[in-house]
């Protein structure tokens, strides 16, 4: 029979801890990423819109903000992004490090199943994505699932998109114009 005065809490904690499970991370600490694909698209107001609602969503959960990342044009067709593998490492090594927070699953990154397990390699040391727009915390089963599947629409809408841009690309030359910028060299 349990006492009632024990708080559960502390019992299973105190139960997880014995059995050798236990949270790895002691802060609560968040940092944000934040990027964009193109330098075209740092003009836009979209990076200072994630800071922004990422910054309120930490402050709004009363997570201390440890740092910054991204603020750059990076493509996330890749996870060798020199910021991302900046931010990765930090949140790896920094045990303040709680929460990753980004606007949404695709600015952590497109790469599909190379994303979920950068994803997943943080979330056994104790640190949780957070998509703050889309309501995915990774911290649980159904947080994990709806993650995934966010990871591999992304990949699939970057190969859609390669898909009809080769195919415009190479009717744009059947009609006989150059859609790329002339050669130096030769006039139009």
């Amino acid at each position: 029979m349990i006492d009632s005065k024990v708080n559960m809490d502390d019992a299973f904690l105190h139960f997880m801890k014995f059995r050798g499970v236990e949270n790895k991370r002691k802060g609560s600490g968040a940092i944000i990423y934040t990027r964009v694909s193109s330098p075209d698209q740092m003009l836009n107001a979209s990076i200072g819109t994630q800071k922004r609602l990422c910054k309120e969503y930490a402050e709004n959960k009363s997570y201390p903000i440890l740092d910054y990342f991204g603020e750059t044009s990076e493509s996330a067709k890749t996870d060798e992004r020199k910021e991302f593998q900046r931010m990765v490492a930090y949140a790896k090594k920094n045990k303040r490090v709680r929460y990753i927070l980004v606007y949404e699953i695709d600015r952590f990154s497109r790469t599909g199943i190379g994303g979920a397990a950068i994803s997943d390699q943080l979330s056994k040391l104790g640190v949780i994505l957070i998509s703050i727009t889309q309501g995915v915390d990774s911290s649980t089963p159904h947080g994990q699932f709806h993650q995934s599947i966010f990871f591999v629409f992304s990949q699939y809408d970057n190969e859609m998109r390669r898909q009809r841009t080769v195919t415009g690309l190479r009717e744009r030359l059947k009609q006989g114009y150059w859609p790329f910028v002339m050669p130096r060299g030769y006039k139009t």
